[in-house]
């Protein structure tokens, strides 16, 4: 599986869960670092690093996260390994699973918040 097919899959369950997302496009006009994939759900504000497994984030993606983290926002980072739990979680809707789910991902990639 690409990360591209990961991408993919992740937007057809925002769609399907009827989330407001904004897939950023990296490029050279774009701040670097800035995660893949930003959403509202409910009003809570989450944001998505899709990565490959074994990929982790760069220094400078894993600041944007630990700073999106720190200022109330969710932060995950969703590779082929955690794919289904995120749209598990998705699919119930509650703020919880995702700050958990972000604990989760931030121990997984060695994050320190």
């Amino acid at each position: 599986m690409t990360e591209k097919d990961i991408e993919n899959k992740i937007k057809f369950a925002l769609k399907q869960a009827g989330c407001y997302y904004i897939k950023n496009h990296g490029s050279q006009y774009a701040a670097p670092g800035i995660p893949d994939i930003i959403f509202n759900l409910d009003g809570w504000f989450i944001a998505l690093e899709v990565k490959k497994h074994p990929n982790k984030p760069t220094m400078i993606q894993q600041f944007h996260l630990k700073e999106i983290a720190k200022n109330k926002g969710i932060a995950l980072i969703v590779n082929e390994m955690n794919l289904e739990k995120f749209c598990e979680i998705l699919k119930r809707r509650k703020y919880e699973d995702f700050v958990c789910f972000s604990k989760e991902c931030f121990e997984l990639f060695k994050i320190k918040e």
